[in-house]
């Protein structure tokens, strides 16, 4: 998904042929892009999707028997804007006649009664209602992990997480480790690795974080402290070293300001000032894509340094 050069894909399923997906979650590319660059990296990625959409529009048509249904079912917007969807019996359900999509025009539904839901003023009585209400967006509150967690973090002298998302945006060491906050080790989805499998990069953060506490633990041992009393967290050199690194590439994940509001874009919701894009700047994911940050962890590890790591 991240179109790295020389790699088969020996999957090829939906998500592996969704090409342009590498708009949200980085892909293989030289350098960084430059603002004037932004127009024509984004008609690439529209240039890439434009196949995979086309058959999907083209295959809503060839399922679907109503046409003003069939219309209406047509994403407007690329790949990368929405989380896909895949099925082989979800489409054909609109050809039953007890099954009517009821176009709300970008409103939503205006109220419920006793009886049904009103779009439009009209009512549209039912008997079963069910609510998928989704998830928080990852990116709410510049993706501050208690947020995401529903929980309260405190670190040394009493200082809140969020405080500190607020003030500098997300700042960490490879999007595990935070100042301030000993043995608080994260999982993401700031500043780290991103995929469309999402277990995937729980399991490379899971050995990242594993190999930091183990050598600490390690390191803390030669100096005759126990294991109970370690504690690590990333200094604020490394801190910013790492950001600037993903701030640098930062302009690769452009394509998302063509999408409508969506859960990436916290329901369009982000700030538009220039202080608030330097701090999502911060939180940008890798944007040479997945496996290209579990090289850069991997080889850090290699190196056996434990730098921009301090074990107390």
């Amino acid at each position: 998904m991240a179109g790295e050069p020389g790699v088969e894909d020996t999957i090829r399923d939906g998500w592996t042929q969704a090409k342009a997906y590498k708009a949200l979650i980085g892909g293989a590319h030289d350098a960084p892009l430059a603002m004037e660059d932004v127009p024509a990296h984004i008609g690439a990625l529209l240039a890439l999707d434009a196949p995979r959409t086309d058959a999907i529009r083209r295959h809503i048509d060839d399922v679907v028997e109503d046409k003003t249904t069939a219309a209406a079912l047509k994403a407007l917007y690329p790949t990368w804007c929405k989380r896909p969807t895949f099925s082989d019996n979800y489409l054909a359900t609109f050809n039953r006649p007890n099954v009517h999509l009821v176009d709300t025009d970008g409103r939503g539904v205006e109220k419920a009664t006793a009886t049904g839901l009103v779009v439009a003023g009209k009512e549209y009585p039912i008997d079963v209602l069910g609510l998928s209400t989704g998830f928080r967006s990852p990116v709410a509150g510049l993706g501050e992990p208690g947020m995401a967690s529903n929980m309260t973090i405190r670190g040394r002298d009493g200082r809140l997480l969020a405080d500190k998302w607020e003030a500098q945006g997300p700042s960490t060491l490879h999007g595990v480790l935070t100042n301030g906050f000993p043995n608080l080790f994260l999982s993401g989805p700031m500043q780290t690795g991103a995929s469309a499998n999402f277990s995937h990069v729980q399991n490379v953060l899971a050995e990242h974080c594993g190999y930091i506490l183990g050598e600490a633990v390690r390191r803390a041992a030669e100096r005759g402290l126990a294991a109970d009393r370690v504690l690590v967290e990333a200094t604020v050199e490394a801190e910013e070293t790492w950001a600037g690194r993903l701030m640098q590439r930062a302009a690769w994940f452009a394509g998302a300001g063509i999408c409508a509001p969506n859960i990436n874009n916290n329901e369009g919701s982000l700030g538009a000032d220039p202080a608030s894009h330097m701090k999502m700047a911060r939180g940008a994911p890798f944007a040479l894509g997945m496996n290209a940050y579990s090289r850069e962890i991997g080889s850090w590890r290699e190196e056996g340094t434990m730098k921009g790591v301090d074990v107390l």
